[in-house]
């Protein structure tokens, strides 16, 4: 049993020490340095795979003597530096090449363990360790630090000769170059008065007298003509011939451009981070973006082959189709961000009515704002707006900025797209009330992989390249796109200018001011009231139908069907909120705007007019603009 216990701790022993010999051998191999172990007659009893091939070791060369191998290193008395380390424990280190030019680090130690007798603190020698470190990234960088102080060196360099007390000696034609002033303006000037230095240079000088190297100090000097600049500064003694201080030698180098570059290279590092880490956001974004939609589809489908019910089958379907769309979308996005950074993003450029493809995209975006629960307001002109572009790439930007602001509005919130004509140019401006945008945000909003809000859920979804797409779609119509937010929760404001097409202007006929013309009723019990309104519409070319009460009213508006009808609340026999309620059981009245005419402003007011199905609510007496903005507008989706 004894024996039994023996043994297994000695097989615990050998096990400990074989794991102890891998991890030496992992951790060796780990390194970038090429080591080999010899024992005290230069017998090879470990080495790395890195030095393998500079002696065309194997591993069946294990116990075999260096010297039985010729090497790659030319260095004729590395053996002899090997045996020297050996005999005499001193270290061997030097900077050495291989036949193919590789430069290495080479280092020889002797292998030392302590002697054997209890208490003796000495150690022996017991053989060498022979590493190389490939060097060749650290010569490169020599290399280049060697090209950078020459090229510092060779620049035309301002040497100032200075007494103790600051004034100038002697002055090259490198400081008149530098500093703008000649010798004879400089000489037995103080150099901080001539210079404006400032009180780094006294204590430079005292380190100076210390005897201490002064050496590529920044400070700032004026030139002669007011600039301040940027130097390097070099501080030397100028001693006697008893060796006593007598002055200082100050080289100065103009570093202005240098640190400029310095910064820019710093802010293009802090760029390329972001970039990096946009790239990251992006892959994160792509990845739930595809991720879900897939799902989805993966779901319809295997609900399809384990159902026959057909109800269930179609809307699995309508399922696929929706999201099949969506990546589609997803894709073309992406194709189109190839074709930008290739520059093979092409326009199909024609004649047409800007009008076509902002209808285009609110017919689009209408299904995105009913599930948003966000109203739409649009204010086109009437008239057409002639422009040379793209229809297609013109409606993708307006329903991408339609979609963002939906997306980043809350519910029962309004977006309202204003679209106006202005100085040989369309201008549309979308505008939230969403979740804004932080004003550092603003000024990158437009790159790519850019979005103002990064949630973990990804409700809002998107690829982050929209807004960068609508960017050069619209500079590529000549136009230009700019945003605006007073901040967190404020809302958004992007605005898109695009030049009409001037040579087509003529276009708009007097078939188009016709299209201006609106078919209105004006209900009011009050009949100066009721005649003045009817006189200003008529004044700007409108039909106008009037009634003096609400049975009057629908008999009216169900007969002429009109565009818009004005109705007053307090009429007799049957309120306004009567007659409204009325018309909106009709279904062909359902296209009928309603405006509400009344006294009463109160909140509580606004809200029964909606409930009776009143579009819009008009305070007494209505002022011109207010109305004229209503004929204007053209409500699209609540």
């Amino acid at each position: 049993e004894e024996l039994y216990t023996v043994n297994a701790e000695y097989q615990h022993k050998i096990v400990e020490l074989r794991e102890l010999n891998t991890d030496m051998t992992h951790l060796l191999e780990g390194t970038d340095v090429g080591t080999v172990f010899l024992d005290e007659e230069l017998q090879i009893r470990r080495y790395t795979s890195r030095i393998a091939s500079v002696f065309r070791l194997q591993p069946q060369d294990i116990g075999r003597r260096i010297t039985d191998f010729s090497h790659n290193v030319i260095r004729p008395q590395l053996i002899e530096d090997i045996e020297r380390v050996r005999d005499t424990g001193e270290l061997v280190q030097d900077e050495v090449r291989d036949r193919h030019g590789v430069p290495h680090f080479l280092r020889i130690l002797p292998y030392r363990v302590p002697s054997s007798a209890i208490g003796n603190e000495t150690t022996k020698i017991i053989g060498v360790v022979l590493t190389l470190t490939d060097i060749s990234a650290l010569e490169a960088a020599r290399a280049r630090l060697a090209q950078l102080s020459a090229i510092v060196e060779s620049s035309d360099e301002a040497i100032v000769g200075k007494s103790l007390d600051g004034r100038i000696q002697t002055w090259n034609r490198g400081a008149e170059h530098l500093y703008g002033y000649t010798a004879e303006e400089a000489v037995g000037q103080r150099a901080s008065v001539l210079l404006k230095e400032v009180g780094e240079v006294d204590p430079l000088i005292e380190r100076v007298r210390r005897g201490e190297k002064v050496e590529h100090v920044q400070a700032s000097r004026q030139h002669k003509d007011g600039r301040i600049m940027q130097i390097s500064v070099t501080m030397s003694p100028i001693l006697d011939a008893e060796g006593k201080l007598v002055g200082v030698s100050s080289i100065g180098r103009d570093i202005t451009a240098l640190i400029a570059a310095q910064r820019k290279i710093e802010n293009l590092l802090e760029q390329a981070e972001e970039n990096a880490k946009r790239r990251e956001q992006f892959i994160a974004m792509l990845s739930h973006e595809l991720r879900n939609p897939l799902a989805a589809v993966m779901n319809a489908t295997t609900l399809i082959n384990k159902t026959s019910d057909r109800a269930i089958i179609g809307r699995c379907q309508a399922v696929i189709e929706r999201q099949a769309a969506h990546m589609k979308r997803l894709l073309d996005d992406l194709l189109d961000v190839t074709r930008i950074t290739r520059g093979k993003f092409e326009l199909r450029m024609q004649p047409l009515d800007l009008r076509a493809p902002i209808d285009a995209a609110v017919e689009s975006t209408a299904p995105l704002y009913a599930d948003r629960g966000v109203r739409l307001e649009l204010f086109v002109p009437k008239v057409p707006m002639p422009v040379r572009g793209d229809s297609s790439r013109l409606m993708q930007v307006v329903v991408n900025l339609l979609s963002n602001a939906a997306n980043y509005s809350p519910r029962h919130s309004t977006v309202r797209l204003d679209v106006k004509l202005d100085e040989g140019h369309a201008v549309m401006s979308c505008i939230d009330q969403g979740v804004g945008i932080e004003a550092e945000m603003q000024e990158k909003i437009f790159e790519l992989f850019v979005q103002s809000e990064q949630r973990l859920d990804r409700s809002r979804g998107g690829l982050g390249v929209g807004l960068s797409l609508a960017k050069n779609i619209v500079e590529q119509h000549g136009g230009t796109i700019a945003v605006h937010s007073d901040g967190p929760g404020r809302g958004s404001t992007f605005e898109i200018k695009l030049p009409l097409d001037t040579a087509r202007q003529h276009a708009v006929t007097k078939g188009a001011i016709d299209g201006l013309r609106q078919r209105i009723v004006v209900v009011d019990d009050q009949s100066d009231s009721r005649e003045m309104l009817r006189m200003l519409l008529e004044s700007r070319d409108h039909i106008v139908f009037d009634a003096p009460d609400g049975p009057s009213a629908l008999e009216l508006i169900t007969r002429e069907k009109p565009d818009i009808a004005f109705i007053d609340i307090g009429l007799p026999t049957m309120t306004g909120y009567d007659v409204a309620e009325e018309i909106r059981k009709h279904p062909d009245l359902q296209k009928v705007r309603l405006v509400a005419l009344t006294g009463y402003s109160a909140p509580k007011d606004v809200t029964r007019a909606r409930d009776a199905g009143f579009d819009e609510h008009l305070i007494k007496p209505a002022e011109l603009v207010k109305i004229e903005e209503i004929l204007a507008k053209k409500q699209v989706t609540d």
